[in-house]
């Protein structure tokens, strides 16, 4: 587990030229230093696909902050559609069985699953977060592999902080819009004391979580 301030712009994980790997869970706890923390998740994969599923974001309490973070509503409500300009987006929420690849979704009925070749493309969800406080983001990913030659490269890369306002010498535009107003929308988060009240009110509810059966990876 790697801890990070969510300050402008910094990456959580980035993956070059990433061997094949079946669904590996990746745990990061991010300090926010304002009161909106946007993540963002930058897909390529010229020969083939990755499998991006049950993205989690919660705080000390245990409460949820992401919205629609396992696609469940089978489309990207919730989600920023993010994309290098000049590029047509790939990614998709798509049905699926469960599975270990990226053929199939982590859990449950639908995943993203992403192809975009000749650049990035992905996905942005921006919360509401309180200056100081630690939350813990969580996300399963999956990957059919690439190499650093042409058109068998593949990257993934994760971020927290601000938007990503340019990748590989390209604007990113977040929905279409090169200056996307993220914050605008967002409601403010409860005082910490209705927070404890609430997590209280549902800790019943925390002790229902099932185990999982595969391994979260080592994050260093």
């Amino acid at each position: 587990m790697t801890a990070l301030v969510s300050s402008a712009q910094s990456v959580l994980l980035s993956l070059p030229y990433p061997a094949l790997q079946d669904y590996t869970q990746y745990i990061y706890n991010i300090t926010a230093d304002s009161s909106t923390t946007i993540l963002t998740f930058l897909f390529r994969q010229d020969p083939t696909y990755w499998g991006f599923d049950n993205i989690s974001l919660k705080d000390s309490f245990g409460n949820e902050l992401m919205v629609n973070g396992g696609f469940e509503t089978g489309d990207t409500t919730g989600w920023l559609q993010v994309r290098q300009q000049g590029l047509a987006m790939d990614g998709v929420v798509v049905p699926s069985t469960v599975g270990t690849t990226a053929d199939d979704s982590e859990e449950e009925n639908y995943y993203w699953v992403d192809g975009e070749v000749e650049g990035v493309d992905g996905l942005a969800q921006a919360i509401a977060t309180v200056t100081g406080q630690t939350y813990t983001l969580s996300f399963w990913l999956a990957g059919s592999g690439g190499s650093s030659s042409g058109s068998q490269f593949a990257s993934f890369d994760a971020w927290s902080g601000a938007p990503v306002s340019t990748f590989g010498g390209k604007v990113m535009l977040y929905n279409s819009q090169p200056t996307a107003d993220l914050i605008a929308g967002i409601a403010p988060l409860p005082e910490p004391s209705t927070l404890a009240q609430t997590s209280l009110g549902g800790l019943a509810m925390l002790w229902q979580f099932r185990r999982r059966n595969k391994s979260p990876a080592t994050i260093l």
